[in-house]
């Protein structure tokens, strides 16, 4: 029986398609999960610069003895700060899940690893001469 030859795009096409029949929902999720994970340090940077702009504009008009008034009347300001503090705080989250993740897998793929049949034990052990 001789193998097929297909091409590499065509063995990277068949395998997505395996991986979409096999677990849709999983991918979905992946996908949204990288997506997020990929595009929280470039909405944190541009959050950032927000903030930085706000804040020298407002500190060469004014001077104040009350920050916290003047950055509460800046709305601009205010959503930055809790945008930046919102992806980070999700940002940090979804690390920490997915190391969390890739450790109890190689935990549990070392477990299974190790495990012996009990009754083909003594069958593969190597023979040392003495």
């Amino acid at each position: 029986m001789q193998p097929i030859q297909i091409t590499t795009f065509q063995a990277l096409w068949r395998s997505l398609g395996l991986i979409i029949k096999a677990a849709p929902i999983e991918l979905r999720n992946l996908i949204i999960l990288n997506i997020i994970s990929g595009a929280a340090p470039s909405a944190v940077l541009f959050l950032d610069k927000l903030i930085i702009d706000e804040v020298s504009r407002l500190l060469s008009q004014t001077q104040t003895a009350q920050p916290f008034a003047l950055m509460l009347s800046r709305p601009i300001l205010l959503w930055s700060i809790a945008g930046v503090l919102s992806l980070k705080l999700i940002g940090d989250s979804l690390e920490t899940m997915s190391f969390l993740c890739r450790d109890i897998f190689a935990r549990s793929r070392s477990r299974l690893c190790r495990r012996k049949s009990p009754g083909k034990s003594r069958q593969f052990r190597r023979y040392r001469p003495l």
